[in-house]
């Protein structure tokens, strides 16, 4: 796999259904955004370091009993720590509170909009670029 530009931002995400992984890759593309998609966090472990995402946004359920907590974890063991940007369609106040308490940087509710998206993948993403030029 190649190191992605440094201009386009990076985003790894971390979604068990084709659907998801379809319309956000539409999105990403759009954005002229880095894309790579995973459906587990054992094939995101795999992928996390030779992509160098700026940020990863995954499901808060995925397939075999894996849930975002495991993302969330895989990310934050990183010497740089990448944001994790959590979705739910069942989004509440309990969810929310934990996803930001546990760490990750924000949730977004599906279905998802273009616009939601683009702003809160791209905040996320703003607060790693330091952080990348320093370490680079």
């Amino acid at each position: 796999m190649t190191k992605p530009s440094s201009g386009a931002i990076r985003v790894i995400g971390v979604f068990a259904t084709a659907e998801d992984r379809a319309s956000l890759r539409e999105f990403f593309n759009n954005f002229r955004w880095t894309s790579q998609f995973v459906d587990s966090c054992s094939t995101l472990d795999q992928v996390l370091w030779p992509f160098e995402p700026d940020v990863v946004l995954t499901d808060s359920e995925l397939a075999r009993g894996e849930s975002w907590k495991d993302i969330l974890r895989s990310a934050q063991e990183r010497p740089t720590r990448i944001p994790v940007v959590v979705s739910s369609r069942l989004a509440d106040e309990r969810l929310w509170a934990e996803v930001l308490n546990l760490g990750a940087y924000d949730l977004l509710v599906k279905p998802f909009i273009a616009a939601e998206v683009q702003s809160v993948v791209g905040a996320a993403a703003a607060t790693t670029r330091p952080l990348l030029r320093r370490a680079g």
